[in-house]
């Protein structure tokens, strides 16, 4: 730290997270290959809750997009 001119308190510090080794997680993660997939998976979804996301380079930049759905109905976007 006394090298890179750092000060201790300067330093965010982040807890670890501790999970059993048999924990799972409470949610499913779907990445289709394709749009056809995509629709594929959403004739026969019967999920309440579903959020969708985009992780596109938008201009050349970086960009993200998420949107939640709860039934038919748009409930959020960020």
């Amino acid at each position: 730290m006394a090298m890179l001119q750092v000060q201790p308190d300067e330093v965010e510090k982040i807890p670890p997270v501790r999970k059993h080794p048999n924990w799972k997680l409470a949610i499913k993660t779907i990445i289709p290959e394709n749009k056809e997939q995509v629709e594929e998976r959403e004739l026969n979804n019967e999920a309440d809750i579903k959020v969708y996301s985009d992780g596109s380079g938008y201009e050349g930049g970086v960009g993200a997009v998420a949107v939640l759905y709860r039934g038919f109905r748009m409930v959020k976007t960020l």
